[in-house]
């Protein structure tokens, strides 16, 4: 699959796991080794194609480990609630029509 973020770059990293999330990003993970335990290498390059991939994402679980947990700047909040949500969906569409 290999779309994973780059570990060399925790900024890159940190956006990847904002976006997914942690139970996706662990899900995706889970999913990218079982793809490099079975990677084959094509033409007899097998075990040293597999060792490569597996490093590879060994690389990434590390880096992420490494970035510490998300946070917020509001802490544990939410950056919006979903009543103020509504209340601008419901004023766009009232304004709109």
């Amino acid at each position: 699959m290999r779309i994973s973020r780059d570990p060399s770059v925790p900024g890159e990293l940190r956006r990847y796991r904002a976006v997914l999330g942690s139970q996706l990003l662990d899900l995706q993970l889970r999913v990218e080794r079982a793809w490099a335990e079975a990677e084959d290498g094509g033409e007899g390059g097998g075990d040293e194609a597999r060792r490569l991939a597996l490093k590879r994402v060994a690389d990434v679980e590390e880096a992420y480990i490494a970035l510490g947990p998300l946070r917020s700047p509001n802490g544990v909040e939410p950056l919006i609630s979903g009543k103020w949500l509504m209340d601008q969906v419901t004023l766009f569409l009232f304004l709109r029509f």
